[in-house]
């Protein structure tokens, strides 16, 4: 991962370097403006990443709403009384580990839902 810095930075220190910075200086600067930068999209990205969790979290019943009415057809009750059953039961867990075509994933998968 070095290496490929080294190469990303390669030009930009060699441009100020050319233009009278000592290597080690023209290095620390563009260390600083990558890290400034970095930072900077990550405070711009913040916001938006909130926000959209924030309209998920709040369209979520919906969402679970409509996902159960697609599987109602299929045999799937996607209500909070059944989940709950299946969770308390361990149905829901069996279901999963037939369909796991790991060997290693099925093995924890039920060694997980023996000690429940």
């Amino acid at each position: 991962m070095s290496l490929f810095l080294s190469f990303a930075i390669e030009p930009a220190v060699g441009y100020l370097a050319r233009r009278g910075w000592r290597r080690g200086a023209a290095t620390g600067l563009i260390f600083l403006a990558v890290v400034a930068a970095g930072a900077g999209l990550l405070a711009l990205l913040i916001p938006a990443i909130v926000t959209g969790t924030r309209q998920l979290i709040s369209s979520l019943p919906d969402l679970v709403a409509n996902l159960a009415r697609y599987l109602k057809p299929l045999g799937i009750q996607l209500d909070r009384a059944s989940l709950q059953q299946q969770l308390v039961l361990g149905t829901g867990y069996q279901a999963v580990v037939r369909h796991l075509p790991v060997s290693g994933g099925r093995a924890a998968a039920e060694a997980i839902t023996a000690t429940t």
